[in-house]
Protein backbone atom coordinates (compact mmCIF):
# COMPACT_ATOMS: atom_id res chain seq x y z
CA UNK A 1 0.00 0.00 0.00
CA UNK A 2 2.85 2.40 0.83
CA UNK A 3 4.38 2.10 -2.63
CA UNK A 4 1.01 2.67 -4.27
CA UNK A 5 0.32 5.80 -2.20
CA UNK A 6 3.77 7.19 -2.95
CA UNK A 7 3.40 6.55 -6.67
CA UNK A 8 -0.02 8.20 -6.75
CA UNK A 9 1.30 11.19 -4.82
CA UNK A 10 4.29 11.53 -7.16
CA UNK A 11 1.99 11.37 -10.18
CA UNK A 12 -0.13 14.16 -8.70
CA UNK A 13 2.97 16.27 -7.98
CA UNK A 14 4.28 15.85 -11.51
CA UNK A 15 5.15 19.21 -13.12
CA UNK A 16 4.15 21.04 -9.93
CA UNK A 17 7.30 20.42 -7.89
CA UNK A 18 8.81 23.90 -8.26
CA UNK A 19 5.56 25.70 -7.45
CA UNK A 20 4.76 23.51 -4.44
CA UNK A 21 8.37 23.67 -3.22
CA UNK A 22 8.19 27.47 -3.12
CA UNK A 23 4.88 27.24 -1.25
CA UNK A 24 6.41 24.74 1.18
CA UNK A 25 9.48 26.92 1.72
CA UNK A 26 7.34 30.00 2.33
CA UNK A 27 5.05 28.16 4.76
CA UNK A 28 7.99 26.77 6.74
CA UNK A 29 9.76 30.14 6.91
CA UNK A 30 6.58 31.80 8.18
CA UNK A 31 5.67 29.03 10.62
CA UNK A 32 9.10 28.08 11.95
CA UNK A 33 11.48 30.77 10.71
CA UNK A 34 9.71 33.78 12.21
CA UNK A 35 9.70 32.29 15.74
CA UNK A 36 13.47 31.76 15.45
CA UNK A 37 13.93 35.37 14.30
CA UNK A 38 11.78 36.59 17.20
CA UNK A 39 13.76 34.51 19.69
CA UNK A 40 17.12 35.77 18.44
CA UNK A 41 15.82 39.33 18.44
CA UNK A 42 14.42 39.42 21.97
CA UNK A 43 16.85 37.07 23.73
CA UNK A 44 20.58 37.20 24.39
CA UNK A 45 22.17 35.80 21.22
CA UNK A 46 25.15 34.26 23.01
CA UNK A 47 23.02 32.59 25.68
CA UNK A 48 20.55 31.24 23.13
CA UNK A 49 23.41 29.83 21.06
CA UNK A 50 24.83 28.11 24.13
CA UNK A 51 21.45 26.62 25.04
CA UNK A 52 20.65 25.19 21.61
CA UNK A 53 24.16 24.25 20.44
CA UNK A 54 25.50 21.13 22.12
CA UNK A 55 28.98 21.72 20.70
CA UNK A 56 29.48 25.11 22.31
CA UNK A 57 31.74 23.70 25.02
CA UNK A 58 34.43 23.65 22.35
CA UNK A 59 33.98 27.38 21.78
CA UNK A 60 36.61 29.63 23.39
CA UNK A 61 33.91 32.01 24.65
CA UNK A 62 31.87 29.32 26.41
CA UNK A 63 33.60 29.68 29.80
CA UNK A 64 32.99 33.42 30.01
CA UNK A 65 29.37 32.94 28.93
CA UNK A 66 28.81 30.26 31.55
CA UNK A 67 30.22 32.52 34.26
CA UNK A 68 27.98 35.38 33.19
CA UNK A 69 24.70 33.55 33.80
CA UNK A 70 23.45 31.79 36.90
CA UNK A 71 21.61 28.49 37.00
CA UNK A 72 18.28 30.24 37.59
CA UNK A 73 18.86 32.50 34.60
CA UNK A 74 19.36 29.39 32.48
CA UNK A 75 16.07 27.91 33.71
CA UNK A 76 14.18 31.17 33.26
CA UNK A 77 15.62 31.69 29.77
CA UNK A 78 14.76 28.15 28.70
CA UNK A 79 11.21 28.62 30.01
CA UNK A 80 10.79 31.90 28.15
CA UNK A 81 12.25 30.35 25.00
CA UNK A 82 9.82 27.44 25.11
CA UNK A 83 6.78 29.62 25.84
CA UNK A 84 7.71 32.17 23.16
CA UNK A 85 8.37 29.52 20.55
CA UNK A 86 5.16 27.61 21.40
CA UNK A 87 3.11 30.81 21.31
CA UNK A 88 4.53 31.78 17.90
CA UNK A 89 4.01 28.29 16.50
CA UNK A 90 0.33 28.28 17.52
CA UNK A 91 -0.23 31.73 16.00
CA UNK A 92 1.58 30.91 12.75
CA UNK A 93 0.55 27.26 12.28
CA UNK A 94 -2.46 28.18 10.08
CA UNK A 95 -0.01 28.88 7.25
CA UNK A 96 1.41 25.36 7.52
CA UNK A 97 -2.03 23.77 7.70
CA UNK A 98 -3.27 25.71 4.68
CA UNK A 99 -0.21 24.46 2.83
CA UNK A 100 -1.33 20.91 3.65
CA UNK A 101 -4.73 21.82 2.20
CA UNK A 102 -2.96 22.97 -0.95
CA UNK A 103 -1.33 19.53 -1.20
CA UNK A 104 -4.71 17.87 -0.62
CA UNK A 105 -6.15 19.77 -3.58
CA UNK A 106 -3.09 18.81 -5.62
CA UNK A 107 -3.43 15.05 -5.00
CA UNK A 108 -7.12 15.40 -5.92
CA UNK A 109 -5.99 16.94 -9.23
CA UNK A 110 -7.71 20.23 -8.44
CA UNK A 111 -6.26 23.47 -9.75
CA UNK A 112 -4.18 25.29 -7.13
CA UNK A 113 -2.64 28.75 -7.17
CA UNK A 114 -0.22 30.61 -4.96
CA UNK A 115 -3.01 32.94 -3.83
CA UNK A 116 -5.00 29.98 -2.45
CA UNK A 117 -2.56 29.69 0.44
CA UNK A 118 -3.28 33.21 1.67
CA UNK A 119 -7.00 33.08 0.88
CA UNK A 120 -7.38 29.98 3.05
CA UNK A 121 -5.36 31.54 5.87
CA UNK A 122 -7.49 34.69 5.77
CA UNK A 123 -10.77 32.74 5.90
CA UNK A 124 -9.74 30.12 8.48
CA UNK A 125 -7.08 31.79 10.62
CA UNK A 126 -8.82 31.93 14.02
CA UNK A 127 -10.43 28.55 13.49
CA UNK A 128 -7.02 26.98 12.90
CA UNK A 129 -5.44 28.82 15.84
CA UNK A 130 -8.12 27.29 18.10
CA UNK A 131 -7.46 23.90 16.56
CA UNK A 132 -3.71 24.02 17.15
CA UNK A 133 -4.15 25.27 20.70
CA UNK A 134 -6.35 22.24 21.46
CA UNK A 135 -4.16 19.89 19.43
CA UNK A 136 -0.94 20.73 21.29
CA UNK A 137 -2.74 20.92 24.62
CA UNK A 138 -4.00 17.34 24.17
CA UNK A 139 -0.61 16.12 22.91
CA UNK A 140 1.14 17.75 25.88
CA UNK A 141 -1.28 16.19 28.35
CA UNK A 142 -0.86 12.72 26.85
CA UNK A 143 2.92 13.17 26.64
CA UNK A 144 3.03 13.63 30.40
CA UNK A 145 2.33 9.89 30.58
CA UNK A 146 5.90 8.91 29.60
CA UNK A 147 5.83 10.53 26.12
CA UNK A 148 4.73 7.40 24.19
CA UNK A 149 0.97 8.08 24.61
CA UNK A 150 1.54 11.56 23.18
CA UNK A 151 3.27 10.05 20.13
CA UNK A 152 0.35 7.65 19.64
CA UNK A 153 -2.14 10.51 19.86
CA UNK A 154 -0.22 12.44 17.22
CA UNK A 155 -1.07 9.59 14.85
CA UNK A 156 -4.68 9.56 16.06
CA UNK A 157 -5.07 13.29 15.33
CA UNK A 158 -3.14 13.23 12.04
CA UNK A 159 -6.24 13.55 9.86
CA UNK A 160 -7.81 16.43 11.81
CA UNK A 161 -6.34 19.26 9.65
CA UNK A 162 -7.71 17.63 6.49
CA UNK A 163 -11.12 17.12 8.11
CA UNK A 164 -11.22 20.84 8.86
CA UNK A 165 -10.52 21.44 5.19
CA UNK A 166 -13.41 19.29 3.98
CA UNK A 167 -16.04 20.46 6.44
CA UNK A 168 -15.96 24.07 7.54
CA UNK A 169 -18.92 23.50 9.87
CA UNK A 170 -17.16 21.26 12.39
CA UNK A 171 -15.25 22.68 15.32
CA UNK A 172 -11.63 22.00 16.16
CA UNK A 173 -12.58 19.55 18.90
CA UNK A 174 -14.98 17.69 16.56
CA UNK A 175 -12.26 17.38 13.92
CA UNK A 176 -9.90 15.86 16.50
CA UNK A 177 -12.62 13.41 17.61
CA UNK A 178 -13.45 12.43 14.04
CA UNK A 179 -9.77 11.91 13.25
CA UNK A 180 -9.43 9.67 16.30
CA UNK A 181 -12.41 7.60 15.14
CA UNK A 182 -11.17 7.33 11.57
CA UNK A 183 -7.69 6.28 12.73
CA UNK A 184 -9.02 3.60 15.07
CA UNK A 185 -7.17 0.46 14.04
CA UNK A 186 -5.19 2.32 11.36
CA UNK A 187 -2.44 3.95 13.43
CA UNK A 188 -0.03 1.10 12.65
CA UNK A 189 -0.59 1.70 8.94
CA UNK A 190 0.24 5.38 9.34
CA UNK A 191 3.32 4.51 11.39
CA UNK A 192 4.43 2.10 8.67
CA UNK A 193 3.96 4.85 6.10
CA UNK A 194 6.02 7.28 8.18
CA UNK A 195 8.79 4.70 8.72
CA UNK A 196 9.02 4.21 4.96
CA UNK A 197 10.36 7.79 4.80
CA UNK A 198 13.20 7.01 7.21
CA UNK A 199 15.84 7.24 4.47
CA UNK A 200 14.61 10.70 3.46
CA UNK A 201 14.47 11.77 7.09
CA UNK A 202 18.01 10.49 7.75
CA UNK A 203 19.33 12.41 4.74
CA UNK A 204 17.60 15.55 5.99
CA UNK A 205 19.12 15.14 9.46
CA UNK A 206 22.59 14.66 7.95
CA UNK A 207 22.22 17.93 6.04
CA UNK A 208 21.12 19.70 9.22
CA UNK A 209 24.06 18.24 11.15
CA UNK A 210 26.50 19.37 8.49
CA UNK A 211 25.14 22.88 8.80
CA UNK A 212 25.71 22.76 12.58
CA UNK A 213 29.42 21.89 12.34
CA UNK A 214 30.55 25.54 12.55
CA UNK A 215 31.32 25.63 8.82
CA UNK A 216 29.32 28.76 8.13
CA UNK A 217 30.49 30.77 11.18
CA UNK A 218 34.06 30.29 9.92
CA UNK A 219 33.14 31.48 6.41
CA UNK A 220 30.74 34.28 7.29
CA UNK A 221 31.69 37.72 8.65
CA UNK A 222 29.09 37.56 11.44
CA UNK A 223 27.23 34.92 13.43
CA UNK A 224 23.88 36.46 12.45
CA UNK A 225 24.61 36.06 8.73
CA UNK A 226 25.78 32.50 9.37
CA UNK A 227 22.53 31.73 11.18
CA UNK A 228 20.47 33.16 8.30
CA UNK A 229 22.33 31.15 5.65
CA UNK A 230 22.24 27.96 7.74
CA UNK A 231 18.52 28.28 8.46
CA UNK A 232 17.75 28.95 4.80
CA UNK A 233 19.57 25.81 3.64
CA UNK A 234 17.92 23.75 6.38
CA UNK A 235 14.51 25.11 5.42
CA UNK A 236 15.12 24.22 1.76
CA UNK A 237 16.02 20.62 2.67
CA UNK A 238 13.12 20.18 5.09
CA UNK A 239 10.65 21.87 2.73
CA UNK A 240 11.45 19.37 -0.01
CA UNK A 241 11.10 16.47 2.41
CA UNK A 242 7.78 17.63 3.87
CA UNK A 243 6.41 18.42 0.41
CA UNK A 244 6.69 14.77 -0.55
CA UNK A 245 5.76 13.43 2.90
CA UNK A 246 2.55 15.43 3.37
CA UNK A 247 1.48 14.82 -0.22
CA UNK A 248 1.55 11.10 0.61
CA UNK A 249 -0.31 11.73 3.90
CA UNK A 250 -2.95 13.70 1.99
CA UNK A 251 -3.36 10.79 -0.41
CA UNK A 252 -3.61 8.43 2.57
CA UNK A 253 -6.38 10.61 4.01
CA UNK A 254 -8.25 10.48 0.71
CA UNK A 255 -7.98 6.71 0.65
CA UNK A 256 -9.41 6.43 4.17
CA UNK A 257 -12.28 8.81 3.46
CA UNK A 258 -13.18 7.08 0.20
CA UNK A 259 -13.13 3.66 1.86
CA UNK A 260 -15.16 4.72 4.92
CA UNK A 261 -18.89 4.18 4.95
CA UNK A 262 -19.86 7.50 6.46
CA UNK A 263 -23.53 6.58 6.80
CA UNK A 264 -22.79 3.55 8.96
CA UNK A 265 -19.96 5.03 11.01
CA UNK A 266 -20.16 6.95 14.26
CA UNK A 267 -19.22 10.05 12.27
CA UNK A 268 -22.75 10.20 10.94
CA UNK A 269 -23.75 12.42 13.84
CA UNK A 270 -21.94 15.23 12.04
CA UNK A 271 -22.02 13.86 8.54
CA UNK A 272 -19.00 14.69 6.44
CA UNK A 273 -19.58 16.33 3.06
CA UNK A 274 -19.05 14.73 -0.30
CA UNK A 275 -15.35 15.46 -0.61
CA UNK A 276 -15.20 15.25 -4.35
CA UNK A 277 -18.01 17.76 -4.88
CA UNK A 278 -17.66 20.12 -1.94
CA UNK A 279 -14.37 21.96 -2.27
CA UNK A 280 -13.96 24.87 0.13
CA UNK A 281 -12.10 27.84 -1.34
Amino acid sequence: MNKTLKKQALDALNEKWSFLFLCSLLARIITFGLPIIIIYHFFDLNLVSMLINSDLENNEHSISIEMKYSFYEYIWTITKLMLTFAFCIVLLSPFWTCYKWLLLDTVRNNRVTFADLFIQVKKNYFRLVRFYFLYWFYILCWSCLFIIPGYIKMHSYALAPFLLRDNKQISANEAISKSRELMDGKKVNLLSLAVSFFGWYLLMRILIKLNNMHLFPMLMPSILLAIIVTCFLVFCATSLFYLYFFAVIAKYYDEIINSTDINSSPLNKNKLPDIQNNIII
